[in-house]
């Protein structure tokens, strides 16, 4: 079985922030925050364009009414709340909100912002689930002081904000974000077993001003709050990588859960008549895990399924984009890989001996067997091609009405679009 990650262009980090992939991921991710000037014009590139008032208004409308949205559209606290005074509202109540100089937060869906967290995980090949958030402000305090729980990349669009931040987190990978008061206590409610912090110094945090377009990382756990200094517009791309557990779980279920008894528990328990039936599987999970290591074929399968899901509600998005109408695949007709998932593949050999390529996209997965199995590797590793290119990859001539209809089939499932 090989991996395998698709790259036709600069990455976004590089080109945001002047460092390389690998040593943003080395040195950055879950260690320190990191600013950059990027410049307003390489903002715009990565966006597609600019990006403005009636975008965010479009985008957080169409979030908060989207199937399956938490419905997380939320006004901060204006001067004279408690600081855990946090409203849930709805659109209908966003010119309110803002004329009484709150900030407001929640979900967006935008084609474009959408496409730019997909190139993000698809860089870093982080696992897990990958929001977009919008934030506007028409002054002032916009965000008390908190940590979040997940990995926070904020571009700055329109006006200054003032961020305060902890050098580091003060956590690491805390399960669910807190706000903390003035004086450093940690807000309590409901805590689970891995968070222990219950009041942090706060003389130590430090200060960067955003300017529209800038760059800022902010890693979980990292204390912050935001003031801004006009009216500001950002965007966050937030990603909550699984624990490693969910990783180990989906190599198991892909092995182990090969044999139909294991994919049901007996009821009564695990002693008595069942004792054989759990020892048995112990064994067979202890097998399974002591022939594992990072390179391990079963590792990187379920490594890249992960990285390819960007979650229920970014999954519906970008498989919504789909034309209704597929293009008409004619030899010189242009095709890429849908740049609106991280798309991944892996390959194996099957119990009867033929090649057999899965690709993710999104939660969905395609798969082959054989001669289509190479075809659809091929797919994937061009990236970007023509239907004549695609009738000879091997060096003979495939029959174009297979090739035809192989290639509208993808288109139908997303995986390809028109170049």
């Amino acid at each position: 079985m090989t991996s395998n990650t698709s790259s036709i262009r600069k990455t976004v980090i590089e080109n945001l922030i002047g460092v390389s992939t690998a040593d943003f991921a080395q040195s950055h991710w879950g260690r320190t925050y990191l600013h950059a000037s990027s410049g307003l014009r390489e903002v715009e590139a990565a966006l597609g364009g600019p990006w403005g008032l009636p975008e965010w208004r479009a985008a957080t409308e169409l979030g908060y009414e989207w199937p399956g949205s938490p419905r997380t559209l939320q006004s901060s606290p204006i001067p004279g709340q408690h600081h855990l005074d946090l409203l849930n509202i709805g659109p209908d109540q966003i010119d309110s909100a803002l004329a009484s100089g709150a900030t407001i937060i929640g979900d967006v869906l935008d084609t474009r912002l959408s496409s730019f967290a997909a190139a993000l995980k698809d860089e870093l090949n982080v696992p897990g689930p990958v929001s977009t958030y919008g934030s506007l402000s028409p002054g002032g305090d916009a965000a008390v002081l908190h940590y979040d729980g997940s990995h926070v990349f904020v571009l700055q669009l329109e006006g200054r904000k003032r961020w305060r931040l902890s050098p580091r987190p003060v956590v690491t990978n805390p399960s669910r974000g807190r706000r903390i008061s003035a004086d450093g206590q940690v807000d309590s409610r409901h805590r689970l077993e891995d968070e222990t912090i219950e009041q942090t110094n706060l003389d130590d945090l430090e200060t960067v001003v955003l300017k529209p377009g800038d760059f800022l990382y902010v890693p979980p756990g990292t204390i912050h709050s935001t003031e801004a200094l006009e009216r500001s517009l950002s965007v966050m791309f937030n990603f909550a990588p699984p624990r490693f557990d969910a990783l180990v779980e989906l190599m198991v279920r892909r092995t182990l859960c090969d044999a139909a008894k294991w994919r049901g528990l007996p009821a009564a328990g695990p002693q008595g008549a069942h004792a054989d039936y759990v020892n048995e599987g112990l064994q067979r999970l202890r097998e399974i895990l002591s022939g594992l290591d990072a390179d391990s074929p079963e590792v990187r399968a379920a490594w890249d399924e992960m990285t390819a899901n960007m979650g229920a509600m970014q999954n519906s998005f970008a498989a919504s984009q789909r034309p209704l109408e597929a293009p008409q695949i004619e030899p010189d007709r242009g095709l890429k890989i849908n740049r609106r998932y991280p798309v991944r593949y892996s390959e194996r050999i099957d119990r009867d001996g033929e090649p057999r390529v899965t690709v993710y996209l999104g939660e969905e997965q395609i798969t082959d067997v054989g001669a289509g199995a190479e075809f659809l590797r091929n797919v994937v590793e061009h990236a970007e091609f023509t239907g004549d290119e695609a009738r000879h990859w091997t060096g003979d001539e495939y029959d174009w009405d297979v090739v035809r209809g192989y290639l509208d089939s993808l288109v139908q499932q997303g995986l390809l679009t028109a170049a």
